[in-house]
């Protein structure tokens, strides 16, 4: 396997862990699980599987020439705006890729520390740094803006520059905030109707359930009426929701394949330029 092939696997393989779990419940949720995603994909693979991940088991469409090209130091970015009225709640998860023999060393440090991570809005050219968290603290290799809070509908853009590697940038537009116009919740069915107002940025809805016992994920697409509706699985009723609407690059990002399975090719799933990853958006809709 060439190391090209590598890299893509690699970091395939840390989108398919982290967004394979509900990375949108809570900010605090997210950066921890994302942490364990990296740390587990450095050094066992196999890991994917105890996460449950819907791995491919055909070849995907092989290209019709493989040009063999040698390795490049590029960045990898888990970038994601949360537009849930909580200052700092957003984050960028910056990294290198990993060459074909770090791919297999125990304790290899992936981790980008003094990245320079600008975001700005496109309308108001208004820009904001992004610094990283410090060394001691559970989100070290996560970079923070402990005022930023995304607004409904603005388009951002974002430039990532670290010593020794390629720029990365990318943009993406955030979900408006919209009320949740009506809910439902049927137990004799059990079956949760939610009504909101159509939004065109939106790519995804994800719906949580929450039991006394467990959550219950679900990927919806956004309906021509507004209504969304799911019979849920779990035996006990009356559950709690949480309504997140996802635009277009993190939707991406998780709908594609991973590229882990040798002699296979897969699609890229990045949404930046100049390097890996995905820069998105999300937006928790309010209830009524």
């Amino acid at each position: 396997m060439s190391k090209q092939s590598i890299k893509l696997s690699y970091s395939s393989t840390l989108k398919k862990l982290c967004v394979s779990v509900p990375l949108w419940l809570s900010s605090s949720f997210t950066l921890k699980f994302s942490s364990l995603c990296l740390r587990a994909s450095v050094v066992i693979l196999s890991s994917t599987f105890m996460f449950s991940c819907s791995l491919p088991n055909e070849p995907g469409p092989m290209p019709k020439v493989l040009i063999p090209t040698p390795y490049e130091p590029m960045l990898n970015v888990f970038g994601v705006l949360r537009h849930d009225g909580i200052p700092g709640s957003s984050f960028f998860h910056v990294e290198r890729i990993v060459t074909t023999e770090e791919m297999y060393e125990m304790d290899v440090d992936v981790l980008i520390r003094n990245a320079s991570v600008i975001l700005k809005a496109t309308s108001t050219y208004c820009m904001w740094t992004f610094t990283h968290a410090d060394e001691d603290s559970m989100y070290h290799g996560y970079y923070y803006n402990k005022d930023f809070i995304p607004e409904s509908g603005e388009k951002y853009e974002l430039i990532i520059k670290a010593d020794g590697y390629p720029d990365i940038t990318a943009d993406c537009r955030v979900p408006v905030r919209s009320i949740i116009n009506s809910h439902q919740i049927d137990n004799s069915n059990k079956q949760v109707t939610i009504t909101v107002e159509p939004d065109s940025i939106v790519s995804e809805y994800r719906l949580y359930l929450q039991f006394n016992d467990m959550t219950e994920q679900y990927f919806l697409q956004p309906p021509s009426n507004g209504e969304l509706s799911v019979n849920w699985q779990n035996t006990a009723n009356d559950p709690t929701f949480q309504l997140i609407a996802v635009e277009k690059n993190l939707r991406h990002y998780r709908t594609t394949s991973s590229g882990i399975i040798p002699q296979t090719y897969h699609e890229d799933g990045s949404t930046v330029s100049g390097g890996l990853g995905v820069f998105g958006a999300v937006t928790v809709l309010k209830k009524e």
